[in-house]
């Protein structure tokens, strides 16, 4: 690959070129191990745990491994594979505005790195343990920062950041309008295989997440997953979680055959990601061994408006969504209700308090619901000892957070193994009737 620089020493640009591919390297094999300990946690642990003071578990199970749904390895995949991009394909040269290109590239890479300090301060503050990997891409980050800062050597500091900031305010549309400008122009090139490689590069980085799940789901022996996952549910304590099923107006609601052998009791919270996300791998669940298993919801709100155990207001909406779908169980609309609030994107994205409110007010309508009863219900806070009741009895079981699962009295402490283990009672039940 030849090119041609004026404005910048050669060996800085190749030393870019290597930090932003062992950049690249390190973030991939991040997101491949974020996919590995939480979907796949019976499979041996993580490569990257050297002891108990640098392991990688730790960082991939706290709240701020992953951003909109993604690894944080998956966006640092995405990051450096754009670099990559960049650096194969931009010519100051022939830029139009060669200036603009690499003052944006040095804001890039100082936001890159003032997140990298962000996460570092989490981890000291919030962990007992340091992540190798993430430390290394650390200082990936830094030194592909002062390798960029050193590119442009005629031209101050100061006038470098104001290009960069005045540009770098319409990145989307100059990395897109950068990337049509290299397909239209390379395509056809003899650097057209290069193209087609970094092209290949940035689609396994976009989807790196993706791609991790469906390897490690390809290459797992299901019977031995299955085998380890009920081993490690026997394990834990049978435990009572009784059934209120006679009060009218503050029983518990269930859904499937009341005689099932399978009892599934899910405590969740309905402004919570993870039970949001959880929504669907129940349903999944239910839609293949609905004629076999009973599940039971139960409320556990993150929230000091009706959770006396909760010190702060953290899920600001929870206990008015949980109110909310117990007072649309008094007209048997519970589960409707519950799959509103589950998949409303208000509660994904809450822009303030009265925009929520009223979008969960907003199911009245949806559901077809009596507004004059669900009124009555909401202003009459009746429901609110029904959700105490829950909470009282997740307190008695030790909950530690939610979504949390019980199987036939038992605790699934992952609930990535909810269907190995529910498969598994299926096939025990099927093979007890021959």
């Amino acid at each position: 690959m030849r090119i041609h620089l004026r404005e910048m020493n050669s060996s800085l640009w190749f030393a870019a070129l290597g930090l932003a591919a062992i950049g690249l390297l390190l973030s991939l094999y991040s997101s491949y191990e974020y996919i590995h300990v939480l979907a796949f946690p019976l499979s041996g642990e993580a490569s990257c745990n050297i002891n108990a003071q640098f392991n990688c578990e730790q960082a991939i199970r706290s709240p701020f491994a992953a951003f909109l749904n993604r690894s944080l390895g998956n966006w640092g995949a995405l990051f450096y594979a754009s670099v990559l991009f960049f650096l194969f394909f931009y010519n100051p040269e022939r830029a139009e505005s060669p200036k603009r290109g690499l003052s944006v590239f040095l804001i890039v890479c100082l936001l890159s790195s003032l997140c990298s300090v962000s996460l570092f301060v989490i981890t000291v503050k919030t962990l007992d343990a340091f992540c190798p990997v993430c430390i290394g891409l650390y200082a990936v980050s830094f030194l592909l920062l002062a390798v960029v800062f050193g590119m442009e050597r005629d031209r101050s500091l100061g006038e470098r950041l104001k290009v960069g900031v005045v540009n770098g305010l319409t990145i989307p549309y100059l990395a897109a309008s950068f990337l049509i400008e290299q397909i239209r122009t390379q395509l056809f090139s003899a650097r057209a295989p290069l193209l087609i490689f970094s092209l290949a590069i940035l689609a396994v980085s976009l989807f790196s997440d993706l791609l991790s799940y469906k390897y490690l789901k390809a290459t797992e022996n299901m019977d031995e997953r299955a085998a380890a996952a009920v081993q490690l549910w026997l394990a834990e304590p049978l435990q009572d979680i009784p059934f209120e099923g006679e009060d009218p107006v503050l029983r518990d609601f269930r859904k499937g055959d009341p005689n099932s052998a399978i009892r599934i009791v899910e405590f969740f919270d309905f402004e919570c990601p993870a039970c949001r996300q959880f929504y669907y791998e129940i349903k999944d669940v239910l839609s293949e061994f609905g004629d076999h298993v009973i599940i039971e919801y139960r409320n556990y709100p993150l929230d000091s408006a009706c959770n006396p155990g909760i010190g702060r207001s953290f899920h600001q909406y929870a206990c008015e969504a949980a109110e909310f779908a117990r007072c649309a169980g008094e007209q048997d609309r519970y589960f409707e209700a519950s799959d509103y609030l589950l998949t409303l994107e208000a509660m994904d994205n809450p822009e303030s308090p009265v925009g929520v409110s009223d979008a969960i007010r907003a199911g009245i309508n949806r559901l077809d619901l009596d507004k004059a009863k669900m009124d009555e219900c909401l202003q009459s806070d009746r429901q609110i000892l029904a959700l105490r009741r829950d909470i009282e009895v997740a307190d008695t079981l030790k909950l530690r957070g939610t979504p949390s699962i019980w199987i036939n009295g038992r605790l699934l402490k992952n609930r990535s193994l909810l269907r190995d283990v529910v498969s598994y009672l299926v096939k025990k039940e099927q093979g007890e009737k021959r």
